[in-house]
């Protein structure tokens, strides 16, 4: 929950498993400034939610497009509205 840029600021291709082998996704990213998180959502005994900051999140990316976006985030490369406070990655309310 919380409040998503009107523009995106990349894209990447990734290789997804299909039923009938495997499909090319384009992925587009928006910033999306978190207020809010829940511990009740459809994927959440496949998934684990983590919340960290920039520097910790390009250190265990594996996809090196959003490595690249998250050392532009801590970098402020990207401008203030993407600075992200290491210390406060998570939301503050958490359901």
């Amino acid at each position: 929950m919380g409040v998503v840029e009107p523009n995106s600021i990349g894209m990447f291709r990734a290789m997804k498993r299909a039923p009938v082998g495997q499909q090319i996704l384009e992925v587009w990213l928006y910033l999306l400034r978190a207020t809010d998180s829940t511990k009740d959502f459809p994927e959440r005994g496949e998934r684990e939610t983590k919340w960290v900051g920039c520097k910790k999140a390009a250190r265990q990316l594996a996809e090196p497009v959003l490595v690249e976006l998250c050392r532009q985030l801590d970098s402020g490369a990207l401008g203030d509205r993407a600075k992200v406070d290491e210390d406060s990655a998570e939301p503050k309310g958490r359901s």
